[in-house]
């Protein structure tokens, strides 16, 4: 049973990491920290951006609108 939960909690912690990367975008912090976290959260999600070209997509649209 323990095992069960201990899977679970593995497969929520997953799960989050994709929605925060879904939802990553730069805001007020700079390019630096914006990529740092982008490649952070991208080693955890490559199921939603196997391709090279769709991370460069991924990561463009996550740039404040001012910047791209």
């Amino acid at each position: 049973k323990r095992q069960v939960i201990g899977d679970q909690e593995h497969v929520v912690e997953i799960k989050q990491l994709e929605e925060e990367f879904l939802r990553l975008e730069q805001g007020n912090v700079t390019m630096r920290e914006y990529t740092a976290k982008f490649m952070e959260k991208d080693s955890f999600v490559n199921f939603y951006v196997s391709i090279e070209e769709r991370r460069v997509e991924r990561y463009i649209w996550g740039i404040r609108t001012i910047v791209r």
